[in-house]
């Protein structure tokens, strides 16, 4: 299923992470309804066609009815869906043939996920109902899901990620004098000597000077990695 058809307001840079459908057993009175509904007519055949025009037309009836039936039946699960892309989570509900509902859950909205399976023949089967618990925490059913713990661990996942790169964006960028007093903390630890080593064109011994900083601080050695970059940007 193409997920970008139905949500249109998808950004360009925004991956779908899933998209998952309703265990298909949830609809197995509405699908055994219309198949039987749908194969009435063939049973009754030559009582209809015995009466005449009428049953000719109940018989036609009773044959689109279980189509119809069927086509709505499809259309809820094909489409009542649970997309997680990369920034949000969509909720769509198709309650009828032209009757849908969606719904977004920004990833930094999320409070909480979680899943619950009940009785015996959901642990069989591994299927469980799946809530989502956004700012205002009130949890939102999303159906009952195969699998509910994967998606989960995908959803938290996801925003764990989400919230990385919300941060990283959001911080600003360092000053040149931050940058200089981290260099000049750098440099009076590892002496002078290597220092002017490093500061000469020592590939090798500049990038094993920012693992170790890594090491104990990711921002300063982000603080170096940009000194030397801009240094070298100067020589060129």
């Amino acid at each position: 299923m193409d997920i970008r058809k139905v949500i249109t307001n998808l950004d360009d840079d925004e991956d779908v992470r899933g998209v998952y459908h309703e265990f298909w057993l949830v609809y197995f009175w509405q699908w055994l309804g219309a198949f039987l509904l749908f194969l009435s007519p063939f049973f009754f055949l030559f009582l209809f066609l015995d009466w005449g025009s009428l049953g000719s037309a109940l018989l036609l009836l009773l044959f689109f009815a279980g189509v119809l039936w069927l086509l709505r039946t499809w259309r809820r699960w094909y489409y009542g869906v649970i997309a997680i892309t990369s920034k949000r989570v969509v909720i769509i509900r198709q309650a009828g043939l032209l009757d849908r509902t969606v719904s977004q859950v920004d990833l930094d909205k999320i409070y909480d996920v979680t899943y619950r399976r009940k009785g015996i023949l959901q642990n069989i089967i591994n299927v469980g109902i799946l809530y989502l618990t956004p700012g205002s925490f009130e949890k939102v059913e999303l159906g009952q899901i195969a699998d509910p713990a994967s998606i989960q661990k995908l959803i938290l996942k996801t925003q764990q990620e989400f919230m990385v790169q919300f941060a990283q964006a959001s911080r600003p960028e360092p000053t040149h004098q931050d940058l200089l007093a981290v260099v000049r903390e750098i440099r009076s630890l590892v002496g002078e000597e290597r220092w002017q080593r490093i500061a000469s064109g020592d590939a090798d011994e500049r990038q094993e000077l920012i693992d170790e900083v890594a090491a104990k601080s990711a921002e300063k050695a982000r603080a170096i990695e940009q000194f030397f970059g801009k240094e070298d940007h100067e020589e060129e």
